[in-house]
Order: structure tokens, then sequence, then C-alpha cells
């Protein structure tokens, strides 16, 4: 539908919404993005995939924030959509994805209106790229705060402490905090207790394990376990678990 370079930031904040249209987008800037409400804040070098029907909103830095965009429509049943629905991120590294993606990027901003079908071409490889699992798999690989994160939501009953992963993915501790706020929009010591929460909620609402159970699963003694319950899901442990539980008769 459209491609190009354009240059924001005249305007601190935008927001969107394209309820049938696609956005890939370059970014050779740092810059805070909102996704349907979910902080992220995004670092130069970044590609992004977003489907149609997100909430947007761009807080840019300073005027003169320069990006790649291609703006299309997808056939809903085609295997590339279905693809990309299902298996996509909305935000990865370029770094991680072949050596030639920016070169793809300025085949389709460059030809699209004149050479059309050299655009498609380059754009379906681009898709290809970012839905692909051994891309997917590349760009988990890549990315230190995505690999602490995976440890993190492996070892939920291990005491688990920044300094500790950082040193496991090779980063220090202030380098890890602000490379997994980047990308998770919020802090590790944040997406451990979410992660301990939401593993609590479903073993209360799944299973019959006794509370001290669910809790050394999570990593917390009986008294951190009650109270993280009580803050997070708004009810004790018991309570979580009855209000999941048909009654009898």
């Amino acid at each position: 539908m459209a491609a190009g370079r354009a240059t924001h930031g005249h305007r601190p904040v935008e927001r969107y919404r394209f309820d049938d249209t696609w956005c890939l987008h370059l970014y050779r800037y740092r810059f805070a993005l909102e996704v349907d409400g979910e902080p992220h804040r995004v670092p130069s070098g970044t590609v992004s995939l977003l489907r149609p029907g997100l909430r947007l909103v761009y807080r840019y830095p300073r005027p003169g924030c320069r990006h790649h965009y291609c703006l299309f429509t997808l056939d809903g049943s085609s295997r590339a959509a279905e693809s990309a629905r299902a298996a996509f991120a909305p935000l990865v590294d370029v770094d991680a994805l072949t050596p030639g993606f920016g070169r793809l990027f300025d085949r389709v901003v460059d030809e699209h209106a004149e050479r059309s079908a050299r655009a498609r071409a380059a754009l379906w490889e681009m898709l290809w790229q970012l839905t692909d699992d051994r891309h997917a798999e590349r760009v988990a690989m890549s990315d230190p705060a995505e690999i602490a994160a995976a440890q993190i939501r492996t070892r939920l009953n291990e005491p688990l402490r920044v300094a500790d992963l950082a040193e496991e993915v090779g980063l220090s501790h202030n380098q890890l905090t602000r490379r997994f706020r980047a990308r998770f929009g919020m802090t590790v010591v944040a997406y451990v207790q979410r992660q301990r929460m939401a593993a609590a909620e479903r073993m209360l609402r799944d299973t019959t394990l006794p509370m001290k159970v669910i809790a050394t699963a999570v990593g917390l003694d009986a008294q951190q376990f009650n109270k993280s319950v009580r803050r997070a899901l708004g009810a004790s442990p018991t309570a979580v678990r009855r209000r999941t539980r048909p009654a009898d008769g």
C-alpha cells in the first residue's frame, strides 16, 4: 500500500491504529512505543512487524527521527498471515536477521512504485525471515534479555538474583537491566514476580497441590507466597483456588 523513509519527532507523541493494515518498520533511533498499552523501550536497529488492529503510541525523543516503513495487507487465509499472527514477537533486533535484511527493505522502498513485482518479492522475503522458526530461534539466542527470560521461566523455584543472571548471559547488572527493560518494558525483578504469580495462579486453578508445594515451586516461603498472591491476584491463595472450583451439587 505504501513504503518509504519517514521523519518523525516534530510532535513528541503520535497515536495510530490501522484496522486492516500490517506495519513493518526499521528504526535507526531509540524511542518509547506502546503496543495495546504494553510499553517497550525500542533500541536503535530494531525491526517491528505490527499486525492490524493494534493501538500504537509512539513517543519520540527529538525531531528528525528517521525510519523505513512499509504498510501492506495480507489475505487473512494466507500461510504468511497465519505464521505472522501466531509466531512473531513485535520487536526484533535487525542484527539477528540475515545481513541483507536492510538492503531488502531499501529495495521495497525504492522500487514499490516503479517495479512493484520486485518490491513485493523483497517484502515476502522479509516476512518469511521474520516468521521462519529458524530465524526466530536465532533472534532468541542472540538476545541476552531473551536468554535471561528463558532462564527465569525454567528456574522459578530457585533464588533468582539479577547479578547472577547477568553473569550467565555475559552482561553487567546495569546492562542486563537496560536490555531487559527495552525488550519487556519492565525490570528483571518485576518479570520474575510476574512469572511466579502466573505459575502460582495456574497451579491453584488447575491442580490440587498443597499450598506449601506450590509456594516452593515458585521459589517463595509460605508468608511470601500469601502476600504475593494477595497483592498480584487480589485474593488469598485459598480464595483464588475456591473461585475456580464449581460448587458441589
